[in-house]
């Protein structure tokens, strides 16, 4: 949100939404939103693979151009 209205960078803002969106799909949660079903890791872990995500996101872009 930070990113959106405060700085105005809707680009970026969406990237990171759909890195976490497709984290979240893919069924893994931290403590505070897990589900049944889903694979619980701690917050470092979500943050690294939403990086992942986010890298996996820019490749499939750069490879699209």
């Amino acid at each position: 949100m930070f990113l959106k209205h405060s700085l105005g960078d809707i680009t970026t803002a969406r990237l990171i939404v759909s890195a976490v969106q497709f984290v979240l799909a893919s069924g893994v949660r931290t403590a505070d939103v897990m589900e049944e079903g889903c694979v619980e890791v701690s917050t470092s872990d979500m943050g690294n693979q939403i990086l992942q995500a986010l890298d996996q996101i820019l490749a499939m872009q750069k490879n699209a151009s």
